[in-house]
């Protein structure tokens, strides 16, 4: 038995407990930056790290280039191979959900395949966010006994999520959710519903510079204290560290500054022009930026 997760962490606490036999990452953060449809094997790898090279202090896009190489090599092995099960962990929430709809939608390609199941509980008062990467011991083994098996209807939406996700205008997923029967992979339609929302509001903010804004307009200084306020705006919790600090970097770089934020000191706050956007008083000119395939534009002044 292999499994599959998008952080370190349950895949060593699997391994500790001698659950499965190899363990794979697969932590590309897919709910951020660009995700564009056709493009060649090599130019999405390229433009993947180059994207998650900028969320890190010191990302280095080569050497995110080869890890995220290394990754697909892994999995075809396991896939060509073709023997033992495939148990996928992933959380109700964006992060999860958009790593697993990818993965799902290239497993869909593949005419043999080896024996799939799903892990993917719904959350509550103790997994606020990810609903499978803090459990443990007997939790685990309760998690596992109650996997899925993955079979044709879950690979075709996840194909049909997947096309509509990386198109190059939001209409397609929104028809989707119209009209598509999500029943199979329960927790989709809550993760589209949420990338869309990072799409400019009335104001131009995404939600989560949204939420960033009325974390530092609340009092919240430091990163930790930002980001536990702006993931305690959401009904499933995403946000990691690098994230909030992208949305603090932006935010700052706006003309003209809605935040100020002292990286070294890792402190920040919202500035004047900030509560105004906020309080729907001003406009945020936001910065080019992708949501899923679609490329998100500044408006003209």
């Amino acid at each position: 038995m292999r499994h599959v997760h998008g952080g370190s962490i349950l895949l060593e606490r699997l391994e500790r407990d001698g659950i499965g036999d190899e363990y794979l990452e697969i932590s590309e953060v897919l709910c951020d930056g660009p995700t564009p449809a056709d493009v060649e094997a090599a130019g999405w790898l390229d433009l993947r790290a180059a994207h998650l090279a900028t969320l890190g202090d010191d990302g280095d896009a080569a050497e995110i280039r080869g890890a995220l190489a290394d990754t697909d090599a892994a999995l075809d092995r396991w896939l060509d191979e073709d023997r033992e099960e495939i148990v996928l962990w992933f959380g109700w929430e964006l992060f999860c959900q958009s790593i697993l709809v990818r993965l799902l939608a290239r497993l869909a390609a593949r005419t043999h395949r080896p024996p799939l199941s799903l892990i993917s509980p719904d959350g509550d008062a103790e997994h606020p966010g990810c609903t499978v990467s803090t459990r443990a011991g007997d939790e685990l083994r309760r998690a596992l006994a109650a996997r899925v098996p993955v079979g044709p209807a879950h690979l075709a939406l996840a194909a049909r999520v997947w096309k509509a996700w990386t198109a190059p205008a939001p209409d397609s997923l929104r028809r989707l959710l119209a009209s598509a029967d999500f029943t199979p992979l329960p927790h989709l339609r809550a993760a589209v519903e949420r990338l869309l929302e990072e799409l400019p509001d009335d104001a131009g903010l995404a939600r989560s510079e949204r939420e960033v804004l009325a974390a530092l307009a609340n009092g919240a200084e430091s990163l930790g204290e930002v980001m536990n306020a702006a993931n305690g705006m959401e009904e499933r919790q995403w946000m990691t560290d690098l994230l909030v600090i992208d949305r603090l970097r932006r935010l700052a770089a706006a003309d003209p500054p809605l935040v100020r934020w002292d990286a070294d000191e890792g402190v920040g706050a919202i500035t004047d022009a900030g509560r105004a956007v906020l309080e729907g008083r001003a406009r945020h000119r936001t910065a080019e930026r992708w949501v899923g395939g679609t490329r998100v534009s500044p408006p003209p002044p």
